[in-house]
């Protein structure tokens, strides 16, 4: 959040703070979605569903797989606790790179 000239815990409290906001937003528009007749409603009811399967689904996701939190994930996502620790300093390792090796044989001395 650097465009904000946030830290850390002020960017999750952002995050948080926005995301409340997009969801109270939907809920509320969700209450004035029109009937129309009983085939249109229905249709539009399952889309709507899948609208929020979508999001519950991309809430789910990242914690599900290995990819960002390891064998931590569904603990993280039960307890809603991430515990974060600093970056080493490896030199060889190109973050801006898609392709960069996350593993190089290192010699120990």
């Amino acid at each position: 959040m650097a465009e904000y000239h946030l830290g850390l815990q002020d960017a999750l409290n952002w995050l948080e703070t926005y995301t409340d906001a997009v969801v109270s937003r939907f809920l509320t528009h969700l209450k004035q979605i029109p009937s129309w007749d009983p085939d249109t409603d229905r249709k539009v009811q399952m889309y709507i569903d899948g609208v929020g399967q979508w999001v519950r689904g991309n809430d789910d996701w990242p914690y599900e797989t290995k990819r960002y939190y390891g064998d931590d994930g569904l603990r993280i996502r039960d307890d809603r606790i991430l515990r974060i620790s600093q970056r080493p300093n490896l030199p060889w390792l190109d973050l801006g790179r898609a392709n960069a090796k996350a593993t190089k044989e290192v010699p120990v001395e």
